[in-house]
């Protein structure tokens, strides 16, 4: 016979169209209390509760029985840094949950220490069951001990919660598994990340409507020169400031160009910053003909393979110039400053060493890993990306060519020198960007402000400072004109 409790389930079930689904048993702490938010858990405390409810692996054993040896997770000890264990033959299906006490609520960072020999699997987190942040990969970390830490974010409002590790698909190796885990640190975000969201929330608001204007700075020993004298030219304040972390003699001088970032940031400016480098086959005091002039240095395909692939000497000296360029963002970030960040542009200028190359080994992918590394690796959630192409004839075929994936970008930008503001181009952007905001990253001659009525989309359009006095005859009108944004119109960040 049926009892009465489990009629009155079903009917209300029924009633409700579906029948509900079982409630999740509910997991105990590990050490029976909580893990305090902001703080480090630990991978292999995963809760109590056995299979099913505070875990639940493929094999539900533990292959080396270290540490819990009555529970099925395998677990060993790691010879990361602060020693401990990790979890290891993570497959895909398997899950953690970890009981977790969060002080206040908000938006927190969340780094997950992983390592893996070959390309890993995928993972992401829930928060009380539900689907809490997205997917992560690990990459081929080169050793199953050798470890590197991947950044999100995620929301945790205040209290008492199961935060659930979630293996989703297998690396590479065929073997099923994900990765190996030792830790997992949440801390609250810093205002650098909502910096970020109110740059993104102005460009969507001032698209269609009134673009920002302003000059790129290419020497960082007097940063602010090139846009002191465009606007004592224009009569107006720039509301954009573009500065480079450059090469040569001039990358002692980084330093002031971060300064006069953060100066400009709290002026109310929109700061765009370019990366100039120098090939990974020397170091970074090349000249101008090293990179894209006379002299400009190339690598083959077989060397870019060697650049992309992790544990290449090539990748290493990558990551180290980025390790480099981190400190100064995590600088920013620490101020609370945030920044669009255009590497690796003109990716289709087949001048510069980093372009011009297709394929799954390609500029595309050497984008993916500049960015993932900085915004994962490094937890910079202060820059705005910007994807970068220039304006030649191939330009609408080029945009799907060298395109890294829609996730890996925030504005699509267009370099134009060629096409004089072509609206076929200007149309081929607006579709390829797909509602996301486009702008001009660099440009020889500025456009009017009736060029800027037809093609209202250009969020900014920043002047290359090469070309200060072949704009000079027009800027004072541009920069009056009521669709053009100037730094005192600007609603501050």
């Amino acid at each position: 016979m049926l009892s009465r409790r489990f009629i009155l389930a079903l009917a209300a079930a029924c009633l409700g169209g579906t029948l509900a689904a079982p409630a999740q048993a509910k997991s105990m702490p590990y050490n029976g209390k909580p893990v305090l938010v902001p703080g480090i858990v630990q991978a292999e405390n995963f809760d109590l509760g056995g299979d099913n409810v505070g875990y639940h692996t493929k094999d539900n054993i533990n292959h080396l029985g270290q540490y819990r040896p009555t529970e099925g997770v395998s677990l060993e000890k790691s010879t990361d840094t602060g020693g401990g264990y990790n979890v290891g033959w993570a497959r895909a299906g398997d899950w953690l949950n970890y009981t977790i006490k969060v002080d206040k609520a908000g938006t927190y960072t969340l780094q997950t220490r992983v390592a893996c020999l070959g390309q890993g699997g995928s993972f992401h987190y829930k928060l009380d069951f539900v689907d809490a942040t997205p997917q992560q990969t690990i990459p081929d970390t080169g050793g199953w001990q050798n470890w590197i830490t991947l950044t999100t974010t995620i929301q945790l409002p205040a209290g008492r919660h199961v935060l659930q590790l979630h293996e989703d698909t297998p690396g590479a190796d065929g073997s099923g598994d994900v990765g190996n885990f030792n830790w997992i640190k949440l801390k609250k975000s810093g205002s650098g990340g909502d910096g970020r969201q109110k740059i993104l929330n102005f460009l969507n608001s001032t698209s269609g409507v009134a673009t920002v204007v302003g000059i790129h700075n290419k020497y960082s020993s007097t940063p602010h020169s090139y846009t002191d004298e465009n606007d004592a030219i224009a009569g107006r304040p720039s509301a954009l400031w573009g500065g480079d972390f450059l090469f040569g003699d001039q990358v002692q001088y980084r330093g002031r160009m971060i300064s006069e970032a953060k100066a400009q940031y709290a002026k109310g400016a929109l700061v765009a910053l370019t990366y100039h480098a120098c090939s990974p086959k020397r170091d970074e005091y090349c000249e101008w003909d090293d990179i894209g002039g006379n002299n400009h240095a190339q690598l083959t395909n077989e060397e870019f393979r060697q650049l992309t692939t992790p544990g290449n000497g090539l990748y290493n000296t990558w990551i180290s110039r980025l390790d480099t360029l981190a400190g100064y963002f995590q600088d920013l970030k620490d101020q609370g400053v945030a920044v669009v960040f255009r590497p690796l542009h003109e990716m289709n200028q087949c001048v510069f060493w980093w372009a011009c190359h297709t394929g799954p080994n390609g500029s595309a992918r050497l984008y993916q890993i500049t960015h993932d590394y900085l915004t994962y690796t490094k937890g910079l959630t202060n820059i705005v990306w910007a994807w970068n192409i220039q304006d030649f004839s191939s330009m609408p075929n080029d945009l799907t060519k060298y395109d890294p994936g829609a996730s890996y970008y925030d504005v699509v930008t267009l370099d134009i020198y060629e096409s004089a503001f072509r609206q076929d181009f200007y149309d081929a952007v607006v579709n390829f960007a797909k509602g996301k905001p486009v702008a001009v990253g660099e440009v020889q001659y500025m456009p009017t402000a009736d060029k800027l009525k037809q093609q209202p989309k250009w969020t900014w359009v920043m002047q290359w400072s090469d070309f200060i006095y072949d704009n000079d005859h027009m800027i004072a009108n541009l920069y009056a004109a009521p669709n053009v944004t100037t730094l005192d119109e600007m609603p501050g960040w």
